[in-house]
């Protein structure tokens, strides 16, 4: 008996249940969430100052806490798309995320 690991089978049901965009989404969010840390490694409460919003179009828009953390992140844009782009190509439903927009909560 063949064994197919969970990791492939989770994006196949989601497709075929017409789910492959929130997947995607959800997956480009958590992404994010795991590479925060190490791109603002001198800022420890990062995590609760920045939220995600949504994975659209190949932008994803998070909510900051303030204008300066919003400038942090815009300041740390490129950083940040190489880091998640490089996390998501290792994932078994490869995405892109093309540019990283914040809004003041």
């Amino acid at each position: 008996m063949n064994f197919v690991p969970l990791q492939l089978l989770i994006p196949r049901a989601a497709a075929s249940k017409g789910f492959s965009k929130e997947f995607k989404a959800i997956s480009v969010c958590s992404a994010f969430e795991s590479i925060l840390p190490e791109v603002f490694a001198g800022h420890p409460t990062i995590k609760d100052e920045v939220k995600v919003r949504f994975f659209k179009d190949g932008v994803l828009t998070v909510g900051v806490s303030s204008s300066i953390v919003a400038s942090e992140i815009i300041i740390k844009k490129q950083k940040t798309l190489s880091l998640l782009n490089e996390k998501l190509s290792k994932s078994t439903t490869p995405l892109v995320v093309k540019d990283i927009r914040t809004t003041v909560y």
